[in-house]
């Protein structure tokens, strides 16, 4: 939840930003967020007050340590949209499938079976007034 929620001020969609990099690090580590801390109390001492966030130091790529720290801002006006997310992400995944493969992943992972095939292209954004529609 981000902080601005936690201390019922308005909040928009880069809200949703912060909840998705939290869900995101849960993915890449295999571990609950704020796990240790039990009562919503303490949660909100630590993480709204105190702005802690979960370590990213377990993450071995550096493009998705800064798009996570990017995504958790204590300012909601700081956080990416989602597009440029997506694009991060997409770097990510490319990062990652150019690193070199074991032999058994390498043959499954064939140029026809290559997870870049379910990759989104780049979003295009586009403006109705002031507000941005991303075409995914």
């Amino acid at each position: 939840m981000a902080p601005e929620m936690v201390r019922c001020e308005l909040y928009g969609a880069s809200a949703d930003i912060f909840s998705f990099a939290i869900l995101l690090w849960e993915l890449a580590t295999l571990k609950i967020a704020f796990q240790k801390y039990k009562t919503f109390e303490a949660i909100e001492l630590k993480v709204v007050d105190g702005q802690e966030r979960p370590s990213t130091r377990s993450i071995p790529n550096t493009t998705l340590q800064n798009l996570l720290k990017g995504c958790w801002s204590d300012s909601a006006e700081k956080r990416p949209p989602m597009a440029w997310v997506l694009i991060k992400l997409k770097e990510v995944v490319e990062e990652l499938a150019a690193q070199q493969q074991p032999p058994a992943r390498r043959a499954f992972m064939s140029k026809e079976r290559s997870a870049h095939r379910f990759l989104p292209q780049r979003p295009k954004v586009e403006r109705r007034g002031s507000c941005p529609i991303i075409h995914i």
